[in-house]
């Protein structure tokens, strides 16, 4: 094992760590209305979070771009996924304008936002370091502690709920990670995750 590689997935894994923590916390001094309860007078709150969260992902995906894995991507190749989305955001547009900001939320924070950190920045650097079972197992125990302790933090949920974002977690990581390996692109993982939550959200 690369002894650099090493310490750099260690320390991928203390700063996406320190990115949950204070994430929560900033929602927790800044309580939030559901997507659900949204209204003239706490939509500014929402917004206001909602950039803030979109802003502090921008770190996580420069590093991507600059990645080797981004650059050898075909060039043909690596623009379908990108294409794909603005196909659905302009399909939400015309069909379900008022679940417009709720299609945004998907895409920008979960899906830009959840992917860029996840597997743009930790799952590549852990995958210098470890081979894929192992990266997905500490990638996926780190996601899942991200959803459970999410959940607790800002939701109050139950054991019961908790553990199922915890579990949940897990299994979303090593599917999103195995798109991401397959496809050599973090723009299908993210086109996934998006449409997944924002069905969810619609159902």
């Amino acid at each position: 094992m690369n002894k650099a590689h090493y310490k750099k997935s260690i320390i991928a894994l203390f700063v996406v760590l320190m990115y949950l923590l204070i994430s929560v916390a900033f929602a927790k001094i800044l309580p939030l209305a559901v997507l659900q309860d949204l209204t003239n007078s706490n939509i500014i709150r929402r917004i206001l979070y909602d950039v803030i969260q979109a802003a502090a992902a921008i770190p996580f995906a420069a590093t991507y771009f600059r990645s080797t894995d981004f650059r050898k991507t075909e060039t043909h190749s690596k623009w379908i996924p990108w294409g794909l989305i603005g196909v659905c955001a302009t399909l939400v547009t015309i069909i379900l304008p008022e679940r417009l900001y709720a299609f945004w939320f998907y895409l920008i924070i979960v899906g830009c936002g959840e992917e860029f950190v996840f597997r743009g920045y930790l799952h590549r650097e852990l995958r210098k370091a470890f081979n894929f079972k192992v990266s997905v197992i500490l990638g996926g125990l780190v996601f899942g502690f991200a959803h459970g302790y999410s959940y607790f933090m800002i939701q109050g949920g139950t054991i019961t709920g908790i553990l199922s974002e915890f579990g949940g977690g897990i299994v979303g990581a090593l599917v999103f990670s195995a798109i991401y390996e397959k496809s050599n692109s973090i723009g299908w993982p993210i086109l996934i995750h998006a449409c997944l939550d924002f069905v969810g959200y619609l159902i």
